[in-house]
Formats: structure tokens, sequence, C-alpha cells
């Protein structure tokens, strides 16, 4: 989502017209209006599932670790990096 905010900054810095400008505007604060919902969906989901049911909440973070886990680097001279550690 903060992509896409950028993405919409970068064109609304581009737009000299109001209407234009405007739109974007509009898109921009929806864009951020829908980010703040979803942080608080999840803030409540955490709280109301957090002593209760903690597959759950282990379920969340462990998909979580998943998604922030680098498998590798490629440096500048294209050369791929992996941790054969496994750490």
């Amino acid at each position: 989502m903060g992509r896409k905010i950028s993405h919409l900054e970068q064109q609304l810095q581009a737009k000299t017209d109001a209407l234009s400008r405007r739109q974007l505007l509009q898109q921009i604060r929806g864009c951020i209006r829908e980010e703040i919902l979803r942080w608080q969906w999840a803030r409540s989901n955490y709280l109301k599932y957090r002593d209760s049911n903690t597959r759950w909440f282990h379920s969340r973070a462990n998909m979580s670790k998943a998604r922030n886990h680098i498998a590798h680097l490629v440096d500048d001279q294209g050369v791929r990096h992996t941790d054969e550690g496994g750490h």
C-alpha cells in the first residue's frame, strides 16, 4: 500500500491542473484510509485472539516470518549469495 501512495504522490507532483490534483489527492486519502482500516482490523484481531487462540496467533507470526525471509541476495556483479547455514 505504501508503494501505491508513493506512486500517487509522484504523479501529484507532476500534475499542474487542479482537477487532476484533486482526483489524485482523493485517491491518496482513500489509500491512507484503507491502510488505517487494515491496521485497525489486524490490531482488533490480535487483541481478540491473542490469549484465547494461540494457534491463530502463532500461524500469523509464522506467516509474517515467512514473508520477511530473505532467501538470497544479488550483488552488483549479479552473483547470487545464499546462506547455506539456514540462519
